[in-house]
């Protein structure tokens, strides 16, 4: 008896090391982009495992099929998590928040992504990060579809989520003021805006909001603040091209509708020299220099 003991020990001790093996096999042909080698890696040993390493090795066959960017495969076997018997709330969580993703973004099926974000806001266990980035979800798939009143009412609640990622409460704040700003609610924009540009640090993002603050102050009539914000973007190292045209479009426009006409055609000559400036800015610039250089 003590023999068939040990022997089964021996066997389980066996099973587990080639699975482990194997995983690590996956896992570097992961690396290397060979996502079907390692796929057939992670299916050689998921059968002889169970509850959440069986799981782990799931999700890991999952993003294979994501990586190739073949979307429903790809979320045909996230949502095999959902059924797999002691999958825990936090890999639940994980596999929806990827099918969520995949059915907004590659499928073009909102409805489906919100269903997919609801149910981790009702998994107790999923957990603060994969609840904020569910909550921020919501407000995304509602952007999609142009609905910028649910956009900025889910954008807010993220902010009530204890303990979500700070790179998703500041995405909250950018979907909060793109909501309200088409909404053509400035003032409410204005203040998410601010917020948002105060501790973002992704070059992208950080300039959209800046462009946004200088346009709504641009319609307060306030040029020397926009005239800040759009500086900010034109001496901002790795800002968007298309920005920093705008951001020099926009202060050629301030001084002429304060009427400084010497400021306006000095802005605008630099416009008309900017390599990147759109062929619209270009010519809106040339016309303008014409116009300003006869009065």
């Amino acid at each position: 008896m003590k023999k068939l003991i040990g022997l089964t020990a021996a066997v389980i001790f066996l099973m587990a090391l080639s699975a482990y093996a194997d995983l690590v096999v996956g896992q570097t042909l992961m690396r290397q982009k060979k996502y079907a080698e390692a796929r057939e890696e992670f299916q050689k040993d998921i059968g002889n495992l169970k509850g959440a390493e069986a799981v782990r090795i799931q999700l890991l066959i999952a993003s294979t099929y994501d990586r190739e960017k073949k979307c429903p495969e790809a979320r045909r076997e996230y949502e095999k998590v959902l059924e797999m018997e002691g999958a825990t709330d936090v890999q639940k969580a994980q596999a929806l928040i990827e099918t969520g993703r995949i059915l907004w973004r590659e499928e073009k099926n909102t409805e489906g992504a919100r269903q997919a974000f609801s149910k981790i806001l009702q998994i107790e266990g999923a957990g603060s990060t994969y609840k904020g980035r569910a909550q921020l979800g919501l407000a995304t798939a509602y952007w999609v579809d142009r609905n910028y009143e649910e956009t900025t009412k889910e954008a807010i609640k993220v902010s009530a989520i204890e303990g979500a990622d700070p790179s998703t409460k500041s995405m909250a704040l950018l979907y909060a003021a793109r909501g309200y700003k088409a909404m053509k609610n400035y003032p409410e924009a204005l203040k998410f805006y601010r917020d948002f540009t105060a501790s973002e640090k992704r070059i992208n993002y950080l300039n959209e909001g800046r462009l946004a603050i200088g346009e709504i102050c641009m319609q307060d009539e306030k040029y020397a603040e926009a005239r800040e914000e759009f500086s900010k973007i034109i001496q901002a190292e790795g800002a968007p091209e298309n920005y920093k045209s705008s951001a020099q479009f926009f202060i050629a426009q301030s001084y002429l509708a304060e009427k400084n006409n010497a400021e306006a055609l000095k802005e605008y000559r630099k416009l008309a020299e900017l390599p990147y400036a759109s062929p619209s800015q270009k010519k809106e610039a040339k016309a303008r220099i014409s116009q300003l250089e006869k009065e």
